[in-house]
């Protein structure tokens, strides 16, 4: 993995947390281990529900969930999700690639699919494009608010020029 890529993951994801939803335990564990190295902070749960419960109690900059699940699967939790926030950002890891799961996720709004079992480098690929991509949407909700802020304090001042 590139040296630049790795500053990037940390420079951005320092301030950033994540919701890690997984049902298999040793996965689970491994990726948590991962994750902790990178994000501010990482929530974990091991199925849907416990992953939706979670993620109505915190915000996070991040979701990363397994589609095949007991008691609530990825696809629903994401759809939750979704409904909630459609502006979260959520990504699947899955051994399942099957047509089926992938036009449902694009249907739902999912940002990416990662296909298990990780390969460590490609994962890391993965998770620094999220990390942008929440990076760069952060920048331009501050672009917008600052541009909203200059555009009221300019209605002011014509407001009160006009009222003189």
């Amino acid at each position: 993995m590139e040296v630049e890529i790795i500053k990037q993951i940390r420079e951005y994801s320092k301030t950033m947390t994540i919701l890690y939803v997984e049902d298999e335990p040793t996965i689970r564990d491994e990726v948590t281990r991962a994750l902790k190295k990178i994000f501010k902070s990482v929530d974990v749960a091991a199925n849907g529900q416990e992953g939706l419960k979670l993620y109505n109690e915190s915000k996070y900059d991040i979701v990363l969930t397994d589609i095949e699940m007991p008691i609530m699967d990825g696809i629903e939790m994401m759809r939750q999700i979704k409904a909630i926030n459609k502006k979260q950002i959520v990504a699947i890891s899955s051994a399942y690639d099957s047509p089926k799961y992938l036009l449902e996720l694009i249907e739902q709004g999912v940002d990416m699919f990662i296909l298990k079992p990780f390969d460590l480098n490609s994962f890391f690929e993965s998770i620094h494009k999220l990390i942008k991509n929440k990076h760069d949407n952060n920048k331009v909700e501050e672009l917008e608010k600052q541009i909203n802020e200059e555009l009221d304090i300019e209605k002011m001042l014509l407001y009160s020029t006009l009222s003189s």
